[in-house]
């Protein structure tokens, strides 16, 4: 009897512990979001004044949710092919303070991806998932970091940014379609019918973009997996945004995204949706000010589009802006904002020049950073990390891109998070503080933010500013999968720091992709630092250095601009004794032979806006000139003038 009952004794035992293991093992792999609800709804469509939709029809499923839950043969073959059993990431203590980062993805949301932009993107969609689930994002999945699997977006969803006409070519229509009516009557019936390519005029297709780079499928099968892949790069970023508004995350990730060439009626550059606009529509409800950011090689014409108007939004680009290079329409520094509305001033071109490097990519992009968060104080930062600009893109080519690596725009990022996860504290308008971002890493990089604000704000505490972080071009598929990465652990030194530069692998993990990655097979240069990066001919060309000049005045412009609409809301003097002037004292944005200018006077900066007559592209742009005339010259020069003796006669 004693032994039976020590028998059933270890039997309950070891049922025990089985049990909970299997506990742990649950609540390891269970999605959810970031205040652990199980629930994850996209947010309502409203209209002015009611609410038109509510969450999205055709919910992902539990089986869709699990990350093994679609084994089709790519991922089965490169999961299988593991040779090494990697050890589970330890967890290092942090601060209760710490940013909860999200990640859209899912097999089923990169299956789509992939089948339909696969003879764009190749299969960089797959490396990345690769890359994801191999270095731990995906597996063993770091408790500050939630995998959310997206949703698909409805037609009412859309139609918040695109107009109904358009969406009736590229989305399922009622059978009943009349031909010679462009715009259907019945706009919220979704069948799978299409109206039929071939007959749709040619001049119809070409004035909405749908040619050449957007062509439209001939073919059903391809007509629906196109409408899916809109739907499902729509709901991922409006999911992402509504983690955001609702405070259910301080980062979000879906590098599916960033459409940006889309406009309201008219498809361009790949872009068949904006989701970009979208996602910022929807976070207007919560932030008045929101800072979208654009690093791809390709200027956002149709972001800039969207909010030329308004100033709630403030629209930052860096790319390269010459005849020839797409979009040509679109991308001069002469676009500030509509004239006569509360847009002006709230859009910055910085065209850089071909072969920018990372140091001076970095450089700028830090000044840009710094600067508008202290003039524009973003509530939410949207930022596109398009890849096309890296070295030796296929699309953009050798010659005509830029010099980018990898690690420079994962230092961006990290930058990016860093400064959104700092705690936003008020002080005094006469008070500066120099605030440094540092890091133990080698390949730190120091920012002093000198930042000015309101007396009235003292002692208050703002809440962290929340980082949208969207994908972008990138057409050579292994530097992009190791971009987005990297993108994503510097996404995540908000919550981790040193997660960039300390804890991923230095090689990339071996697996059925890893020939891709050859020669050197390296996810990062462990010897990359930003002032020792790659160095070009053209950086001691004077043509490349005037145009980069060129890009940190038009940059300073801007910032200039900003603080004094601050400072006049504040009502304070401004104080520009950090901004870098020429020896003239003048800082313009277009020539000066075409300018207006507009001294700074003694309370305030004073501007023109003039309409511009040299931009057909833009009609209506405010041209903003701000030249500040050296005073102390001019009375030194008069005072000389005076103490000169007059001329004596000789006749006399």
């Amino acid at each position: 009897a004693c032994c039976l009952l020590l028998v059933a004794c270890c039997l309950l035992l070891v049922a025990c512990c089985f049990c909970r293991l299997t506990m742990e093992q649950y609540d390891h792999n269970k999605v959810e979001i970031a205040d652990g609800t199980s629930e994850n709804p996209l947010p309502p469509v409203q209209d002015e004044n009611n609410v038109v939709g509510g969450n999205l029809n055709g919910s992902v499923s539990a089986a869709d949710c699990c990350i093994d839950a679609i084994n089709y043969d790519d991922v089965t073959r490169i999961r299988a092919s593991i040779t090494e059993q990697q050890e589970p990431r330890a967890e290092r203590k942090s601060s209760s303070n710490k940013s909860r980062v999200a990640l859209l993805h899912s097999e089923t949301y990169t299956k789509i991806l992939h089948d339909a932009m696969k003879h764009i993107h190749q299969d960089r969609d797959l490396l990345l998932e690769s890359l994801l689930y191999y270095c731990g994002f995906l597996r063993n999945t770091p408790k500050f970091l939630s995998v959310v699997p997206p949703k698909k977006a409805t037609r009412k969803h859309m139609e918040r940014f695109h107009q109904k006409h358009y969406l009736d070519l590229i989305a399922p229509h009622p059978k009943q379609y009349q031909h010679n009516n462009d715009v259907l009557n019945d706009d919220d019936i979704e069948t799978d019918s299409w109206i039929p390519t071939s007959s749709l005029p040619h001049e119809l297709l070409d004035s909405m973009g749908l040619v050449e780079d957007c062509a439209l499928p001939t073919t059903d099968v391809a007509r629906r997996d196109l409408w899916t892949y809109c739907q499902y790069v729509v709901g991922a970023s409006l999911q992402a945004a509504h983690l955001l508004a609702t405070n259910k995350a301080d980062v979000a990730i879906n590098w599916g995204g960033g459409r940006h060439h889309a406009h309201e009626n008219k498809a361009g550059g790949f872009c068949f949706v904006n989701d970009i606009a979208l996602a910022i529509h929807y976070l207007q409800k919560y932030h008045q000010r929101i800072l979208y950011m654009d690093l791809d090689i390709h200027h956002c014409d149709g972001v800039q589009r969207a909010f030329y108007d308004t100033d709630s939004v403030l629209t930052m680009s860096f790319h390269r802006h010459e005849p020839g290079f797409f979009p040509s329409t679109s991308g001069s520094i002469r676009e500030k904002g509509q004239h006569d509305t509360s847009g002006v001033g709230h859009n910055l071109n910085v065209p850089l020049p071909k072969s920018c490097t990372d140091r001076d990519f970095t450089s700028i992009f830090q000044e840009a950073l710094t600067g508008l968060f202290d003039a524009y104080d973003p509530q939410t930062v949207v930022l596109c990390l398009g890849a096309d600009g890296l070295q030796g893109d296929p699309l953009v080519g050798e010659t005509d891109g830029w010099n980018l690596s990898p690690e420079c725009l994962a230092e961006c990022v990290r930058l990016t998070s860093m400064l959104c996860g700092e705690d936003n504290t008020s002080s005094t308008s006469e008070e500066k503080e120099n605030k440094t971002i540092s890091n133990e890493s080698k390949h730190v990089m120091s920012a002093n933010i000198t930042s000015t604000r309101d007396s009235n704000n003292q002692g208050k505490h703002k809440a962290k500013r929340k980082l949208l972080v969207l994908g972008g071009g990138g057409y050579n598929p292994a530097n992009t999968a190791r971009t987005f990465l990297l993108g994503t652990a510097a996404a995540c030194e908000g919550a981790r720091p040193g997660m960039l530069w300390d804890e991923l692998p230095v090689e990339v993990p071996r697996h059925d992709y890893f020939p891709r990655y050859g020669p050197a097979f390296e996810l990062y240069s462990p010897n990359w630092n930003v002032e020792d990066s790659t160095m070009s001919p053209t950086r001691r060309d004077g043509r490349y250095r005037a145009l980069m000049n060129e890009a940190k005045k038009a940059l300073r412009v801007g910032i200039m601009y900003l603080q004094s609409q601050r400072d006049k809301a504040n009502k304070i003097v401004p104080d520009f004794s950090a901004v870098c002037f020429d020896d003239d004292f003048s800082l313009m944005t277009i020539k000066p032979k075409k300018s207006k200018a507009a001294a700074l006077s003694k309370t305030g900066v004073v501007l023109s806006s003039t309409r511009s007559s040299n931009d057909d592209t833009a009609a209506g742009t405010g041209i903003l000139v701000i030249k500040q005339v050296d005073k102390k010259r001019r009375r030194r020069k008069r005072k000389h003038v005076a103490k000169q003796p007059e001329k004596v006669n000789s006749a006399s």
